[in-house]
Formats: C-alpha cells, sequence, structure tokens
C-alpha cells in the first residue's frame, strides 16, 4: 500500500591524502650590534724618559634575526562518508524514471576517521532536517562530537539493549508509584495545617522553575518537612521544605 519507493545507499570513498609546506624562519647572530673597549694601563715618568705600559680589551655584542628558513612538511588523510535518500513515485517509477523522484538527498561529512559505522550516526544527524525537502543548495551543518541527539540516536542498537539489560537498576516500589505520577500528573490541594502532614505520606512540591516534584514524607520537624524524592538518575534526595510548600495528591 505504499505510495512512496525510498533507496538508501551509504558508503566510505577511498582516502584523499593532502601534502602540507611549512616554511619556518632559522634564526641565529647576524653581526654585531656594539663593541666597547675597555683601556688599562700606567704612565711613568722617570727622568730624561717616559714609559707608557697600556692593556685594552674590547667585547661584542652581537645581533641576531632570521638567518635562513626550513621546510617542515605533514600530510594528513581524510575518508568522505556519504548517505544518499531517493524517494520515488511507486505508480510511475516503472514508466518514467526520471519524472518519478520526488526528492533526493545527499548527504556527506569529512573526516579522518575511516570507520563508517563512527561516522554514519553524524551523517544522519546532518540529514535529519532536510528529509523530504528540497533546499536548492548546499547546507553546511555543525554537529558537536557529544550531540545529546546521538544517544537517542543509537537508542534502539542491539549493543544499547544489551548493555541496559546488564546494567538495569533495581527499581524501588516508591520509585515505581512517582513514575506513574510522572506519566498522569494528579491534582494537588494545599494543607491547611502541618498536623496533618504525616510520615511516610506521598506528597509534592512546586519548584521555582514549576515543576511538580514527587515524594515521601521523611521527617516533619518544626515547620519543616523533609521529603525524600526520587530523580531520574541517581540516588533518592531528602529535600527540606516549609510545610505550607507541601501539597496532598488527590
Amino acid at each position: 500500500s505504499a505510495s512512496c519507493i525510498i533507496f538508501l545507499t551509504y558508503g566510505t570513498s577511498d582516502p584523499k591524502t593532502f601534502e602540507n609546506e611549512v616554511y619556518l624562519p632559522i634564526y641565529g647572530q647576524t653581526g654585531v650590534s656594539k663593541s666597547t673597549t675597555n683601556y688599562t694601563g700606567t704612565i711613568r715618568y722617570y727622568p730624561g724618559a717616559r714609559e707608557i705600559n697600556i692593556n685594552s680589551l674590547t667585547s661584542y655584542s652581537p645581533s641576531y634575526g632570521v638567518i635562513g628558513q626550513k621546510v617542515v612538511r605533514s600530510s594528513i588523510t581524510y575518508y568522505a562518508h556519504y548517505m544518499i535518500l531517493s524517494a520515488f513515485d511507486k505508480q510511475t517509477i516503472n514508466v518514467d524514471f526520471n519524472r518519478s523522484i520526488r526528492w533526493k538527498l545527499v548527504s556527506k561529512i569529512v573526516s579522518e576517521d575511516n570507520d563508517l559505522r563512527r561516522a554514519f550516526p553524524y551523517v544522519v544527524l546532518c540529514s535529519q532536517n532536510y528529509i523530504g525537502k528540497n533546499s536548492h543548495q548546499n547546507i553546511i551543518s555543525n554537529i558537536e562530537k557529544n550531540d545529546p541527539r546521538l544517544r537517542w540516536l543509537l537508542a534502539g542498537s542491539a549493543f544499547d539493549q544489551k548493555e541496559e539489560k546488564q546494567s538495569m537498576p533495581i527499581i524501588s516500589e516508591r520509585e515505581m508509584i512517582i513514575d506513574r505520577l510522572k506519566e498522569k500528573p494528579p491534582s494537588l490541594q494545599s494543607y491547611k495545617s502541618i498536623n496533618d502532614i504525616n510520615q511516610g505520606q506521598l506528597v509534592a512540591f512546586v519548584t521555582m522553575y514549576d515543576q511538580v516534584i514527587y515524594g515521601f514524607v521523611h521527617e516533619v520537624s518544626g515547620k519543616k518537612v523533609m521529603i525524600e524524592t526520587y530523580p531520574t538518575i541517581g540516588k533518592s534526595v531528602l529535600e527540606k521544605m516549609h510545610w505550607s510548600k507541601v501539597f496532598r495528591i488527590e
């Protein structure tokens, strides 16, 4: 009953190596910037004669600069990983192949990594907003290595399913109760008195971001109520609330 046929093609190109040359200057002594001569000696006068002893010491200050250049050569190899999605009209594909094309998407990334398995998720992420559309131009997409959508994209893989079964945490009865409340949020009622709040009771409170948090009363002391909450990830957390901010779950 499908009206459209979609073909998927993917692969990795042959390696392309690019040579690069960088000319770096060589620094050294280019000459003498200045010289200094110091004289030491003794002049003695004798009757009818003169004797002079003089010693000289000359010091030089060298000058430095560029005396040449050296060539540093390097190379880098890239691989192009690509995906082609082509959609055809089922009714006309056998009659007129070219006119049956509804849309075509060509997506690729260039990477030093030659493993398509590691690169392909990024190719898909770059493409997902343009499937079924015609951009009429080349579009560059920037995908971070730690993009949060990667986990969502790979959630259905056999590897992740196996890993999840091995590390599946034990969920307590209280956590199961709170998870059901998150799926179908109940109505909340304010308490009239702190005396109506009992230890072990299922309650709720609202954060500054208008998020409803469910938990069980751990302790009631003075005007404060300690509530044991169960976040999605991690151990249970104790929250201290003023009793008037605690709600009864109806």
